[in-house]
């Protein structure tokens, strides 16, 4: 029996190219990609969009935060990295209207400019209301980071007057500090210059490499793969709102039904790592959180197969974290999923 459950497990670190429950569509023939990031097409250069919401849409949406925020207070802690005091969009429902033709917005322009095939399907991993403001209590920026997205966009919702300082600095991506960070070839090049408006928008430097400043107009959108290196310059004064978006590529081949053994390996150790309290579901990455929201709600014929499934994963588990604590090769590391937080803004 441990001979097989070590087979299990050894087998798990493959990415089998055969679904698990149906046929993969041709857009998931590799198999559920782990991180958005991966794809080198996340690397989409930055482009704006003009009056994506009118100045009134922006408005009202300020006002409903406002109005939750003043009740239930803003949140600070839903990103576990890189934290930003925001909103998220399920809590402000007369948003979700506009919201929808903004993901429109941004899928059109990103179909024309980043290389998607016709099976390429793009989805929302998160959207929130962001208030950027340079009191003491007050969050003023966001350090310079990457997003785990295929592709990020923020839209602005305050006028230039309200604020002073603040905007999304782009770093040109061949000044990334690590090589290993900076794949070769012209697309990966041209990240941080190519927007289209070149002459637009004030350039600069800093400790991180030279910098695009886009203080983008109410209605405005700032668009870019989630590969690129960004920034939100501080608020030195007044207040400043954004929309902002992680938008993911192809999430659907992790579903349950096309994710192979592979698949099977991240729900079972999604189930290990939270129900033995090593990490909290929302630090897990987003491919195994919707994994084991997929296997909660499998239809009641499959209730036979998810009995039998989850003793086996939990026995493959156990048997993986031995395995890694007796110290069996580097290789064995892999088996335990690093701490991904599910958005990193």
């Amino acid at each position: 029996m441990c001979a097989l459950l070590v087979l299990v497990v050894l087998t798990s670190q493959l990415r089998s190219t055969s679904a698990l429950l149906a046929k993969r569509p041709p857009e998931c023939v590799g198999g559920c990609v782990s991180e958005d990031t991966s794809d080198l097409r996340s690397l989409c250069p930055v482009n704006v969009l003009a009056n994506v919401m009118t100045r009134d849409e922006a408005d009202a949406l300020v006002q409903e935060a406002e109005a939750y925020a003043a009740v239930h207070g803003w949140t600070k802690t839903r990103h576990h990295r890189y934290e930003t005091t925001d909103l998220p969009w399920t809590v402000l429902p007369g948003a979700w209207p506009v919201l929808n033709r903004t993901f429109d917005a941004v899928e059109s322009n990103v179909r024309k400019r980043c290389n998607l095939t016709q099976f390429d399907r793009l989805s929302v991993n998160d959207i929130f209301l962001v208030r950027y403001a340079a009191g003491s209590d007050d969050q003023p920026g966001l350090a310079r980071h990457r997003d785990s997205s295929f592709v990020s966009f923020n839209v602005g919702l305050s006028d230039h007057t309200d604020y002073e300082g603040g905007g999304t600095r782009v770093y040109a991506y061949r000044h990334a500090r690590n090589a290993k960070d900076n794949p070769a070839g012209s697309f990966a090049d041209a990240i941080g210059d190519s927007n289209g408006e070149s002459g637009a928008w004030p350039k600069g430097s800093d400790v991180w490499g030279s910098f695009t400043l886009y203080r983008v107009p109410k209605g405005h959108m700032l668009v870019h793969g989630g590969k690129n290196f960004h920034a939100g310059a501080e608020v030195t004064g007044g207040t400043r709102y954004i929309i902002a978006g992680f938008i993911g590529l192809n999430r659907h081949c992790c579903q349950l039904k096309y994710a192979g053994m592979y698949g099977g390996w991240q729900l079972a150790r999604g189930h290990y790592v939270t129900s033995f309290g090593l990490a909290a579901e929302n630090q897990l990455p987003n491919h195994d959180v919707l994994l084991m929201a997929e296997f909660r709600a499998l239809r009641p014929e499959l209730w036979l197969w998810r009995a039998t499934y989850v003793p086996l994963a939990y026995c493959a588990a156990v048997v993986a974290c031995a395995w890694l604590r007796a110290g069996v090769g580097e290789k064995a590391k892999r088996l335990v999923p690093r701490p991904i937080p599910r958005q990193v803004r």
